[in-house]
């Protein structure tokens, strides 16, 4: 009888372990799913224009109860921002100072990719001829952009032939903000531009010269953490004490694939300096730019991964 009683009591012993093992392991969370729950999903996108396809430098901007999160498009019109917290967000989308398109966004889920786009383009039948030209002299200005941002966040693009015209001949009926850049010339923005069949057939836009003795240049090169060159970022200039957004109006070029940038034809003063690229943290500089010779300007851009994976080591304790 005691030889039996022992083997129960051991029997018992067992079970009691085991349901305290299954206990603990309820309560724990295992290794493998500590990341689901806590590491965001990825939004991505991109951005057209009508006739010429992909827009790229425009600012699009996620912002909601967790935060938010700036990136600019590529070259080819795309943009990704990674670990993106679950929450309820607005996605707002915006150039030269002027916001284009702007939705509601749910992230109710981690580990997944939501999917915003600019809305598509539609051809319409109004024709519209417009003239750039200088306000100094009244001449035609070659090789000026101007861009029709339409009130449903759709844009048509033209660019100015050497006598300074552009001729539209597809423009769709509707309220659309007319932003024309010139390198060396202000902005030119005319906001509630009315396009229909009452129209003018005829828009004539007059920009003004930057001083020629004030203008100057920044160069760099732009590199990862490995200070290998990145190609295909941006970088934007801005006024002095103003935050690097989607509403300040900056200057930029494509990096070349040796991660070099040029941005000339920049008025002398301070300015707050943004570089970013699809993937990566952005970083900004407060410099001055004087009339004197260009500005020696780099960046190192560290990915957001790995920025992620640096957030998620264990904190030492003093």
């Amino acid at each position: 009888m005691k030889s039996s009683s022992l083997k129960y009591n051991a029997r018992l012993n067992l079970i009691l372990i085991a349901i305290v093992v299954i206990s603990l392991s309820m309560l724990l969370p295992l290794s493998g799913c500590t990341r689901s729950r806590d590491s965001g999903s990825t939004v991505t996108g991109r951005a057209m224009e009508y006739p010429f396809g992909n827009m790229p430098f425009l600012r699009v901007l996620v912002q909601g109860e967790t935060g938010s999160r700036f990136q600019i498009t590529g070259s080819d019109g795309g943009y990704s921002m990674f670990h993106v917290p679950v929450g309820l967000y607005t996605i707002t989308f915006a150039y030269m100072g002027v916001e284009i398109y702007s939705q509601d966004l749910v992230i109710d889920e981690n580990e997944m990719s939501y999917l915003v786009d600019m809305p598509e383009y539609q051809q319409g039948p109004i024709p519209l001829t417009i003239n750039v030209t200088d306000e100094s002299d009244d001449s035609g200005i070659p090789g000026a952009s101007i861009w029709f941002f339409y009130e449903n966040g759709s844009v048509a693009h033209g660019v100015s032939d050497e006598d300074g015209t552009i001729a539209m001949i597809n423009l769709s009926e509707g309220i659309a903000s007319v932003v024309t850049v010139k390198r060396g010339y202000e902005v030119s923005r005319i906001d509630g531009f009315e396009i229909g069949f009452e129209t003018d057939p005829e828009l004539n836009v007059v920009m003004s010269p930057l001083p020629e003795s004030a203008i100057s240049a920044i160069v760099g090169t732009v590199v990862d953490e490995n200070d290998l060159p990145l190609d295909d970022a941006y970088v934007g200039v801005y006024p002095e004490m103003t935050e690097p957004s989607i509403f300040a109006v900056a200057d930029a070029e494509v990096l070349t694939a040796d991660g070099e940038y040029t941005i000339d034809n920049l008025p002398a003063g301070a300015y707050e300096v943004l570089c970013t690229k699809s993937g990566y943290l952005p970083k900004t500089m407060t410099i001055f730019v004087s009339d004197t010779g260009p500005l020696l300007l780099d960046f190192k851009l560290t990915s957001e991964e790995d920025a992620w994976q640096m957030s998620k080591l264990p904190q030492s304790v003093e």
